[in-house]
């Protein structure tokens, strides 16, 4: 519980769409080495990661078996054993590990606090696929421990599921392989969970029987922790026969086992509060009570390892925005107050000539406005100094913001040929380019997250420190759907999305772009965000749809695709985000993919600094006399500028 509870945070929803299945295609042929030694490397890392992260596991271990499914050329679809009766049986160490890993992880997600009943019931599905998994791959290697573990974690799920009968059976098998193999620590856990059923079906008798061969074979296997769990089952199993005698016997017995067990400590403490309630000894039962429910917030405390992001200076204007209305609100108040002491000044003006008290009377009224005046004008410099420094801020932000977009590596030290249209509709912008040289390969992406302005470009930075984190310590990657898969999982989990109507629905759309400059191979995947590529020959433009799956929840699952492009080195490629092309004029009209094809025909035989100014004169053309709708990206690049290192 303990795993559980510290990461259920980062994955609440999560890396679960990067859900593999596998079935065969051509499994007598191997690939490269290269994806036996990544899916090896990664199967590390899963290993590494189970008693810190779940999130890091999973997604661990799922590209273990992606990278071992493109060595055995296996394809992520059905899964099917007699693929897997030709590999070594050092691929399928790898893929059965890898499996139980998985499945592990889906297992204490699906049993953590804080998941609706349809999250739940999801995670708990894909942990039963991946034990079946495990358990069949176990089979085929003659692994008896692995096949029977299966077996007691499916049997476990089974009964989560509230099919009873299935769990018997498995717990059965699992029993008979711990048998054979005399391994007495799996048959006490075995015989724990199984009396744990039979308690529930009200088989007490049973419940009985299984509860002491666990306790039994726990003492032969010299296992306190099986022994400890044994008793206190035994303690819950009398309590509810209302032997309460009994009860408290079997649990002064478990504290002696117990094992350090912090979760299993907090059982029996609330085990005890039960006892002597039944005893009529409410101070006693009081007491373990408390103490329960101190051991369970320490616990749940120490697992708590998620930190809350810095927004500091969002709030900070915030909180002036929030300043600048109040003194507007007390500027008007004061206007139309100084308005009703206007006329009374001049009613009583009149009156005072009738009066003969003229002069007392406007003197008197005089010091008044006078103060007002005074306050009015202290306010209205209050007022422009907080809205310079909002001002100040945001221009600030918006530096910021842009040697974030250009990374640690400047696109004018990476590329030869390109040019870059980057014109946001406020201040900030939520759209952002990247460039980042790989040394053997060279990535360029082009994003649009939702919305614009502030929220925007905080979500732009998040995901470019996403993207400067995956090619941080993944250094293999060469394939943009994979860096695409990751992207979406890491926005779930972070933004904690769940796809009811309470969760963030925000998200990125994204073109990326990975050139190999040794094999002179480009591939491109994208959400959203198409290529263009302007052909040299005969300047035609052709279009490469992006997949429609945003980089963020979606209602469901679908795999990003990849295009091998087919480049020469004076052709040009495009990728832009949708602010010029949703652009209205003043009749209304949207600018539209089919003009920005035709102005690239159009511009073809200019080079790209002229291209740029050309865009830029089409574009301001279009939208004149209408506001800008939205942030505008463009970016054009030169084929041979992907694969040539540039010169200092």
């Amino acid at each position: 519980m303990k795993f559980v509870i510290s990461h259920i945070y980062f994955l609440l929803l999560t890396a679960v769409l990067f859900c593999p299945h596998v079935s065969a295609q051509n499994p007598t042929t191997e690939g490269n080495k290269a994806d036996y030694d990544t899916a090896a490397y990664y199967l590390e890392l899963a290993e590494k990661a189970k008693y810190a992260s779940l999130d890091q596991t999973i997604e661990n271990a799922l590209l273990a078996i992606k990278y071992l499914n493109r060595y055995s050329n296996v394809t992520d679809s059905t899964h099917n054993e007699s693929v897997h009766l030709r590999e070594s049986a050092n691929c399928l160490k790898i893929r059965k590990r890898a499996c139980f890993l998985a499945a592990k992880s889906y297992f204490a997600v699906a049993n953590s606090i804080g998941l609706s009943l349809h999250s739940r019931t999801r995670y708990m599905g894909r942990a039963a696929k991946y034990f079946d998994r495990c358990r069949k791959l176990s089979e085929l290697t003659q692994d008896t421990f692995a096949t029977a573990a299966a077996c007691n974690e499916l049997a476990l799920i089974t009964v989560h599921q509230g099919q009873y009968a299935k769990a018997f059976v498995l717990y059965d098998k699992a029993l008979k392989l711990y048998m054979q193999k005399n391994c007495f620590d799996g048959m006490g856990m075995v015989y724990n969970n199984k009396g744990v059923l039979d308690l529930s079906c009200k088989d007490t008798l049973q419940a009985a029987s299984d509860f002491q061969c666990a306790i039994t074979w726990g003492d032969i296997a010299d296992n306190q922790e099986v022994m400890a769990q044994g008793y206190v089952n035994m303690a819950e199993l009398c309590l509810s026969q209302n032997n309460d005698q009994f009860a408290q016997c079997y649990l002064d017995t478990a504290m002696v086992y117990y094992a350090n067990n912090s979760i299993l400590k907090c059982r029996i403490f609330m085990l005890y509060s039960k006892v002597f309630k039944k005893q009529d000894d409410f101070r006693a039962a009081f007491n373990y009570l408390e103490t329960y429910n101190k051991l369970r917030d320490q616990i749940l405390n120490s697992e708590n390892l998620r930190q809350i992001n810095e927004l500091e200076s969002y709030l900070k204007n915030d909180d002036q925005k929030k300043t600048i209305n109040t003194l507007t609100e007390e500027t008007h108040l004061q206007t139309n107050q100084l308005t009703i002491l206007g006329i009374a000044a001049f009613v009583l003006l009149i009156l005072s000539i009738l009066l003969g008290i003229f002069m007392k009377k406007t003197s008197n009224r005089n010091k008044i406005v006078n103060k007002q005046n005074e306050k009015i004008m202290h306010q209205k410099a209050m007022l422009e100094e907080y809205t310079e420094n909002i001002n100040s801020s945001l221009t600030y932000a918006s530096r910021l913001q842009r040697l974030i977009i250009r990374g640690s590596i400047d696109i004018h030290k990476v590329l030869t040929d390109f040019f870059v249209i980057y014109q946001p509709k406020d201040v900030v912008s939520g759209d952002f380019y990247y460039v980042r040289d790989l040394g053997a390969r060279r990535v360029v992406a082009v994003a649009d997250c939702t919305g614009h302005g502030v929220p925007a470009a905080f979500l732009s930075v998040l995901n470019i420190t996403f993207l400067n984190e995956i090619f941080s310590y993944i250094d293999r990657f060469t394939e943009p759907e994979m860096v695409l898969e990751l992207l979406k999982i890491k926005v779930v989990q972070t933004l904690n999305q769940t796809g009811d109507s309470t969760s963030s629905m925000d998200g990125m759309d994204i073109g990326i772009v990975i050139a190999d400059k040794e094999t002179k191979e480009a591939k491109y995947a994208g959400a959203y965000i198409d290529l263009m590529i302007l052909k040299a020959e005969n300047s035609e433009v052709v279009t490469i749809k992006a997949d429609r799956n945003p980089i963020g929840w979606y209602h469901r699952e679908v795999a990003f695709r990849q295009t091998v492009l087919d480049l020469k080195d004076n052709d040009v490629i495009y990728m832009f985000s949708d602010g010029y092309t949703d652009q209205i004029n003043i009749k209304t009209e949207k600018f539209t993919k089919f003009r920005m094809r035709k102005i690239m025909k159009d511009f073809a035989e200019y080079d790209l600094k002229t291209q740029r100014e050309k865009y830029l004169e089409s574009f301001n053309n279009w939208k004149s006399g209408v506001e800008q709708v939205d942030d505008v990206l463009l970016v054009g690049i030169r084929a041979k500028s992907l694969f040539e290192n540039k010169k200092n």
